[in-house]
């Protein structure tokens, strides 16, 4: 299927409790290749400290595919320490030249590896696995993908296994690859009591996962609202720069600028810069940078589905107290697993194109590697429910 047809041709849903009716989906293009990226050691790395760093080499696989395919639309979906992505086997050698330059700069610049893989979809069908596409819209200009599908876990098996790997070979030029990533917002502070990040997997098959994580998610809405402002990760008003010498250290090492002193300096100016016209209200391009800052909230992604529901939110106490208890009572009867990490704050991680609506969105997690984190206690379940039944 030509490129531009694909995502392009999928109706956006918009109200999330809306991620799971099967005429919102569908089929990947076979002639495809679903791409998954993570952050091999992540949770290592994590409990040293370096999670935004996890982060930021997590959305660094999106921002090269954009960046190489010149477009937002096409499938991806964020996971903190990876990635999601559906690409057209037209533009695979591009593609594969852009992952490379980011998996070198993940080991060169920040000791970390960083996984990649190229699954071809026509493999997965072969095997008789599934693989759907919905589109959730954030605003008017701007949607993300939702995952579903059998083929999803089996892909990141193989991957892990060392099969799909992506190979050696000629790499992009990193300053073009990850042009627009930036991570220049300081943590996010809760407002209620703390930022949940939560994973919920089904344990039904076929249709009846999707009815009962539907169900469950509108159970949960009831509890925590997430559609209000009380529950976004991210209020405008709040948002403060990150300091000077954290944000222009990391960016620096990617920054198409060098040598990475003169970079610091760049980002550096360029932050005080956006905080000075944010103070007097001012305009860039005809774009008043209060309201970009307005707008990182409907053009974030703290909601989303791939095969497992994704959320990061802002609760009180007493609330996730009544949400620990009901996921438990689904776990206790055999319908899901789940994890949920509680952190002080949230963390941004941002691709920016441009101050306009559409031309930036915002990768949400968890501060001190909130999905990694709910991911790792979910893991525990399911191997805990493996031991019982051996």
């Amino acid at each position: 299927m030509p490129f531009k047809h694909f995502f392009k041709q999928i109706q956006p849903f918009t109200n999330f409790l809306d991620f799971d009716i099967s005429s919102n989906y569908l089929p990947a293009p076979e002639e495809w290749f679903l791409c998954i990226s993570d952050v091999a050691g992540s949770t290592k790395a994590i409990t040293q400290g370096r999670y935004k760093t996890v982060n930021v080499i997590g959305a660094s696989s999106i921002v090269a595919l954009v960046n190489t395919l010149g477009t937002m639309d096409f499938p991806f979906i964020f996971g903190g320490d990876g990635a999601t992505a559906l690409v057209p086997d037209t533009s695979i050698q591009s593609v594969k030249e852009a992952l490379r330059a980011v998996r070198r700069h993940s080991q060169e610049s920040f000791g970390l590896e960083l996984r990649v893989g190229l699954v071809p979809m026509k493999d997965l069908y072969a095997e008789g696995l599934k693989v759907e596409v919905a589109k959730f819209g954030l605003n008017q200009h701007q949607s993300i993908a939702c995952f579903r599908g059998s083929g999803l876990s089996v892909a990141e098996t193989w991957i892990k296994s060392g099969r799909y790997k992506l190979d050696e070979g000629i790499e992009g030029e990193l300053g073009k690859v990850l042009k627009g990533l930036s991570c220049r917002w300081a943590p996010l502070q809760n407002s209620q009591g703390c930022m949940l990040s939560v994973i919920i997997k089904s344990r039904q098959k076929n249709d009846n996962a999707g009815n009962l994580l539907t169900e469950l998610l509108a159970r949960i809405d009831d509890i925590v609202h997430l559609s209000s402002q009380d529950a976004h990760p991210i209020k405008p008003e709040k948002m403060r720069p990150e300091s000077l010498g954290r944000a222009s250290a990391i960016e620096s090492r990617y920054f198409s600028i060098q040598p990475r002193w003169l970079a610091r300096i760049v980002i550096s100016a360029q932050i005080i810069l956006l905080g000075i016209l944010r103070r007097l209200n001012m305009s860039v391009e005809g774009i008043k940078i209060r309201q970009y800052v307005q707008d990182n909230a409907t053009h974030s992604d703290f909601r989303k589905f791939d095969d497992m529901l994704r959320l990061v939110f802002d609760c009180s106490q007493g609330r996730k107290l009544q949400l620990m208890s009901l996921l438990e009572s689904y776990r206790l009867e055999n319908k899901i697993y789940y994890g949920v990490y509680e952190s002080e704050s949230a963390l941004l991680t941002c691709f920016v194109q441009g101050l306009n609506k559409g031309m930036h969105l915002h990768f949400v997690d968890g501060s001190d590697g909130g999905y990694a984190m709910a991911a790792k206690q979910m893991k525990e379940q399911m191997a805990g429910e493996m031991k019982k039944s051996t």
